[in-house]
């Protein structure tokens, strides 16, 4: 996906190996923070694959909280950071589970979780796809059993790709995990989406691709996500392979998505970036074979600042 946004941002980061600063920070850092979060709801639904998700609530989030303790005093152990910053992500997460405070993270995930009844079937289930003779592996957090198909969830702790960048062909997660499964389960109808786990006011399911059956199933927001047929997925994976052709050919140019899209008020690379309104109008009239976005931005570059 880096790539597929910019290909300069890939050479920068992943050819020639380079790396912002990074500050000295006493919070968990995030790839830890979203490791724990990922064991504790592996370690909870493993035992409930192929049955919905139901049960007295008070027993359950005894359980939940009990699983959590064990995985965060693991963390604990493991040290690099303040203890008193890993004490506070202790009670964004566990608040009101055994106790009377507002609900944390956890809490409002098992309410939204028996309100929907799903039957989990797979947790952590590790894929490969091949794009182009790249071989692409993943780990799909969750797979849940639909009335009509399959639905593919991804943990996140910061925010969920937009469904229109999926659309755009800059977002190949979703769709690389629904051809997946539908690789799995020939004929049933699929679709990917997101879960962000961040904050307890903001425990939500978005981002929802997929065939319109299973965005029925989980009355998915038509605003909030992408109806995508097997064919439409189709041919946003083929622009993904033709993407990792360019890759191996060393085709690293500026991105010609929006800024908005690129994300690069957020670079680690803007400062050396040689991205302009000029430059980026010669690339875009070139008739050379170069790493374009599907569709248009249609929100303002400003909105990435402000979202």
């Amino acid at each position: 996906e880096t790539y597929l946004k910019c290909p300069a941002r890939f050479w920068y980061q992943r050819l020639l190996d380079l790396s912002a600063l990074e500050p000295v920070a006493p919070e968990v850092p995030p790839h830890r923070k979203g490791s724990v979060l990922h064991a504790i709801l592996e370690a909870f639904l493993q035992p409930r694959l192929g049955r919905p998700i139901a049960g007295d609530p008070a027993a359950l989030r005894r359980e939940l909280h009990q699983t959590a303790l064990q995985r965060l005093d693991e963390l604990s152990k493991e040290g690099g950071f303040s203890a008193v910053l890993l004490d506070h992500l202790r009670d964004e997460w566990l608040a009101g589970l055994v106790d009377q405070r507002p609900a944390g993270v956890l809490r409002v995930w098992l309410e939204a979780e028996l309100r929907a009844g799903r039957t989990p079937v797979a947790v952590e289930q590790a894929q490969s796809i091949q794009l182009d003779g790249l071989l692409l592996k993943a780990q799909l957090d969750r797979v849940d059993r639909t009335p009509h198909g399959s639905l593919v969830l991804d943990y996140k702790t910061g925010r969920a790709p937009r469904p229109q960048d999926v659309s755009a062909g800059l977002v190949l997660q979703p769709i690389a995990y629904a051809a997946a499964r539908a690789e799995q389960a020939p004929g049933r109808p699929v679709a990917a989406g997101f879960v962000t786990l961040g904050r307890a006011d903001a425990v939500r399911e978005t981002g929802f691709v997929g065939e319109a059956a299973v965005l029925d199933d989980v009355r998915a927001s038509r605003r909030s996500s992408l109806e995508l047929t097997a064919a439409e997925r189709e041919a946003l994976l083929t622009h993904a392979r033709e993407s990792a052709a360019r890759l191996r050919r060393g085709v690293a140019h500026t991105t010609l998505a929006t800024p908005n899209q690129a994300g690069c008020r957020h670079c680690d690379f803007r400062r050396i970036c040689r991205l302009d309104a000029d430059r980026a109008a010669v690339l875009a009239a070139s008739p050379a074979d170069l790493q374009r976005p599907l569709l248009p931005d249609d929100e303002d570059d400003d909105a990435e600042g402000a979202a």
